[in-house]
C-alpha cells in the first residue's frame, strides 16, 4: 500500500523540495498560447500563436448545487508534457510552476497559458496576495518577482511548511514480522502493533491495514471510523468527508478508482480510470481517454467528454485542483482546464 495523503501544502513545500537546481537560461523562446473559445493570443516569449478551436477544445456546462457549472480550456501552451509527477503544483493566485520536459527549470504560467517573464527558475515559491513570488536563479539567487515576471529585488528562501499529525507510527517485531502501532509524540504508546501497513493522517484520519489485512481508517486515538473494501492500494482523504481509493497499482490496465466516505461506505459504482483532487465539492475524474467532474455524492457534474491524453500517475497529480484550475495534457502539451461557477 503506498502512503496515503497527498496533503494540501504542495504549494510551498513540494515545489521548494522538488526543485532541481539547473541553469537558468536568458533569451528562450519557448511560448506558450493564452487561447480559448475560438481565439488566437500571442505568446510572451516567442512567435508562435497558439489556436483554440472550439469543435477540438469545447466549452461544456453542468448543474452543481443548482447552479451553472462551465468547464472550459483557458490556456493552450506550447509546453511540453512533463512526464515526472513532481513537475506539477497547483494553482495559486491564478498562477503555477511546470518543469516541462527537457526543461531547464521552472517555467511560471498564469490561467491563460502565458508564461511569467522569459527565463526560467530553479525552485519558486507560488505568488502571494501581494502579486509576488519568491523563485531562485542560478545568477541571481532567491529573488522577488512579479506577475510579468520582473526582478523586485532579492529573497529570502521560503519555509518549509508541512503538515504534521498530533500522533506517530512506531515499529516493533511480532514473530519476527515488522508491525506498527500508534503513539503520541512523547512515545506514549496509544495501540499495540496491530498494523501491518500505515499512510498518514489527514483530517484527523489515517488508512492502515490490520495484521488480519482488513483496510481501515481510523482516528488519532486508534479507534476505527470505517472499513474499506479489499484489494484497495491506494488512498487520499479529502477535507470534504470523502475518501478516494486506487484499486490495484498504478501502471496496471486493470486499475481503477472508487469514491468512498469517511465510514467505508461506497459513494459511486463507477470505476473511473483517475480521481483528482476535490476543491469546493468537485473533482477531476478521468475515464477512457476523458476528462469529467463529479461532486462530493459521486453524482457526475460533467460527464467525461475532454479528449486528455493519458500519462498515468503523472496525470494524476496533475489534477490537484484548486482556484478551479487544472492542468491536463493534449497531443503532448500542457493546457489550463478552468472551472466557472
Amino acid at each position: 500500500m503506498k502512503k496515503s495523503m497527498r496533503g494540501l501544502c504542495l504549494s510551498v513545500a513540494c515545489i521548494f523540495m522538488a526543485a532541481v537546481m539547473a541553469m537558468m537560461l536568458g533569451g528562450c523562446t519557448e511560448g506558450s498560447g493564452a487561447a480559448g473559445n475560438g481565439d488566437t493570443a500571442e505568446t510572451t516569449a516567442g512567435t508562435a500563436t497558439t489556436t483554440a478551436n472550439p469543435e477540438t477544445y469545447p466549452t461544456v456546462t453542468g448543474t452543481y448545487n443548482s447552479k451553472i457549472f462551465t468547464v472550459r480550456y483557458s490556456g493552450i501552451t506550447e509546453i511540453e508534457w512533463p512526464n515526472d509527477p513532481k513537475s506539477f503544483s497547483p494553482f495559486v493566485n491564478g498562477h503555477t510552476g511546470i518543469y516541462p520536459q527537457n526543461g531547464h527549470g521552472y517555467r511560471i504560467i498564469d490561467k491563460t497559458g502565458k508564461i511569467v517573464g522569459n527565463r526560467w527558475y530553479s525552485a519558486y515559491s507560488p505568488f502571494g496576495d501581494n502579486n509576488l513570488a519568491i523563485v531562485a536563479t542560478a545568477d541571481d539567487g532567491w529573488i522577488y518577482i512579479n506577475t510579468s515576471g520582473e526582478t523586485i529585488g532579492h529573497a529570502e528562501a521560503p519555509p518549509i511548511i508541512s503538515e504534521e499529525s498530533n500522533v506517530v507510527f512506531y515499529s516493533a517485531y511480532v514473530n519476527d514480522v515488522i508491525q506498527y502501532g500508534l503513539s503520541d509524540k512523547s512515545g506514549m504508546h496509544i495501540t499495540e502493533p496491530i498494523y501491518r501497513n500505515q499512510g498518514y493522517f489527514f483530517e484527523g484520519l489515517c488508512h492502515v491495514v490490520s495484521t488480519d489485512g482488513t483496510n481501515m481508517l481510523i482516528n488519532e486515538v486508534g479507534s476505527v471510523k470505517g472499513n474499506l473494501p479489499d484489494g484497495v492500494d491506494f488512498v487520499r482523504i479529502s477535507s470534504d468527508g470523502t475518501v478516494i481509493c486506487r484499486f490495484g497499482e498504478n501502471g496496471n490496465p486493470e486499475t481503477y478508482y472508487q469514491l468512498y466516505d469517511t465510514t467505508g461506505e461506497q459513494m459511486s459504482g463507477i470505476r473511473y480510470d483517475i480521481i483528482g483532487d476535490f476543491y469546493n465539492g468537485t473533482a477531476p475524474i478521468y475515464l477512457n481517454g476523458l476528462l469529467g467532474f463529479i461532486d462530493n455524492r459521486g453524482n457526475e457534474v460533467v460527464a467525461p467528454i475532454f479528449p486528455c491524453d493519458n500519462f498515468s500517475d503523472v496525470l494524476l497529480y496533475s489534477l490537484d485542483m484548486q482556484e478551479d484550475l487544472i492542468l491536463v495534457p493534449k497531443n503532448g502539451k500542457v493546457c489550463v482546464l478552468e472551472i466557472i461557477r
